[in-house]
C-alpha cells in the first residue's frame, strides 16, 4: 500500500519528499520486499531527495542477512551516515540510533576490518560495544538493538558478556579471538 500512496503522489500533486520515501523504504523491509527498498534508495538522488541515516537503516534492515548488505554499510559509512558509529578508540564502537540491521553490519565491519589490527598489537584491547539500555527508544519501537547484536555474537561464538556495571555494554574478550576467523565474518556470501 505505501508503494501505491507514493506511485500516486504526482497524480495528487503532492511532492514526495526524505519522509515519505523512508516510510516506503520501510514498509518494503517490513513486507520483505528487499530489491524494492533498495530501488527507492537508490531513486531518491534522482529526485534531488537526498538519502539521510533513517533511509540507510530502513534499506539496511532489509538487507542485513544478505551480500548486498556489506556494499550498503560500506556506502552509508562513505556518506558519513553514523558519525558515532567509531568512538575515540579502535577498541569500541557506539550503536546508539542505529537500526538492527545497521547495527548488526556495524558489528561485523568493525570485527572483520578493525578488529584484526588491533589483536597483531603489544596488547589486547579490551573490546567493547556500546548498545545503550533503549531508553530513547521510541514508544512503537519494538527492536532491541542488544538483544540482537548478543545473539549475533553467541551465534558465532565470540566471548561475550553485557557488562556488569554498564548494563548498556556488550564486552568481547580480544584474548579468544583469531583475526583469521574475525575477518570472515564481513566477507560477503558467494
Amino acid at each position: 500500500q505505501a508503494l501505491t500512496l507514493l506511485s500516486l503522489m504526482p497524480e495528487a500533486k503532492v511532492v514526495p519528499d526524505q519522509i515519505t520515501y523512508n516510510a516506503a523504504i520501510s514498509a518494503c523491509e517490513n513486507g520483505c520486499q528487499w530489491q524494492q527498498a533498495l530501488n527507492l534508495l537508490r531513486f531518491m538522488p534522482q529526485l534531488r531527495i537526498l538519502p539521510d541515516v533513517v533511509s540507510y537503516s530502513a534499506a539496511l534492515d532489509a538487507v542485513s542477512g544478505m551480500g548486498i548488505g556489506y556494499a550498503l554499510f560500506r556506502e552509508a559509512l562513505g556518506f558519513g551516515m553514523y558519525p558515532q558509529f567509531r568512538s575515540n578508540s579502535d577498541s569500541a564502537v557506539n550503536l546508539h540510533y542505529m537500526s538492527c540491521g545497521a547495527a548488526v553490519l556495524a558489528v561485523r565491519w568493525w570485527l572483520a576490518e578493525v578488529v584484526p589490527d588491533l589483536l597483531s598489537g603489544p596488547t589486547t584491547p579490551k573490546l567493547e560495544i556500546i548498545t545503550g539500555l533503549g531508553k530513547s527508544r521510541k514508544e512503537w519501537d519494538t527492536t532491541d538493538v542488544q538483544d540482537t547484536v548478543f545473539q549475533l555474537l553467541q551465534r558465532d561464538q565470540l566471548p561475550s558478556r553485557i557488562d556488569p556495571n554498564n548494563k548498556g555494554k556488550i564486552v568481547i574478550d580480544g584474548r579468544q579471538l583469531k583475526s583469521s576467523d574475525l575477518r570472515k565474518l564481513f566477507t560477503p556470501p558467494s
